[in-house]
C-alpha cells in the first residue's frame, strides 16, 4: 500500500498472481511490453487512478477478480492483444469500468458485473461498464451484466458484442 504504483513491471513473460490485494496507492498494477500474465482472484481497490493500467501487453488475463473505487478505470488497457477478462467485478471506477483504447485486438471479457455499489463512500459513479475504441478489433463481449452503465462500441471493426444486459 502507499503512494505510486504497488506492482509495476516491464518486459517480463509468464507471471501468475493468486489472491493477491492492491489496495490504497495511484494505481494499482502497471504493465508494460509484457505477456502471459495472470491474475487469479486477485483483488485492486481504493485507487485515485486505474485499478490496472496495461500498454503494449500480449496474453493478460484476469479471472474472478474485483475492481473497486478506482477514479478512472477499473481496467486501462491500451495496444494490448489477446486480453480475457472472466469472472470479475468492476464497480464504482470513476467513469468506466473498462477501457479499451489504441489497438486492443483478439481479446475476450465474458461474463463479468459492472456498476455502482450501494456504498458511494468516495463519491464514485460508473456511467460506463466498457468502452472500446475504434482501432479495437475482434473482441468478444458476452454476458456481461451491470445495473445503470452503458457499453460503448465505437469500433468498426470485426467484434462479437451479444447477451449482454445493462440496464
Amino acid at each position: 500500500t502507499g503512494e505510486g504504483t504497488v506492482l509495476g513491471v516491464a518486459g517480463a513473460s509468464y507471471n501468475k498472481f493468486l489472491g493477491c490485494w492492491f489496495d490504497s496507492c495511484e494505481t494499482g498494477v502497471w504493465l508494460e511490453n509484457v505477456r502471459d500474465f495472470n491474475f487469479d482472484n486477485c483483488w485492486f481497490a481504493n485507487r485515485p487512478n486505474d485499478g490496472i493500467m496495461i500498454a503494449a501487453c500480449d496474453g493478460i488475463s484476469f479471472m474472478n477478480c474485483q475492481f473497486s473505487y478506482c477514479g478512472r478505470y477499473g481496467l486501462n488497457i491500451s495496444n494490448c492483444r489477446r486480453i480475457t477478462v472472466v469472472g470479475c467485478t468492476i464497480v464504482n471506477t470513476g467513469n468506466t469500468g473498462l477501457f479499451l483504447s489504441g489497438s486492443v485486438l483478439n481479446s475476450v471479457f465474458n461474463a463479468n458485473t459492472f456498476g455502482n455499489n450501494l456504498v458511494k463512500s468516495l463519491n464514485i459513479t460508473q456511467t460506463n461498464a466498457i468502452t472500446i475504441s475504434s482501432g479495437s478489433g475482434n473482441i468478444i463481449v458476452t454476458n456481461n451484466v451491470g445495473p445503470t452503465v452503458t457499453l460503448i462500441n465505437n469500433s468498426t471493426n470485426n467484434n462479437l458484442v451479444t447477451s449482454n444486459l445493462f440496464a
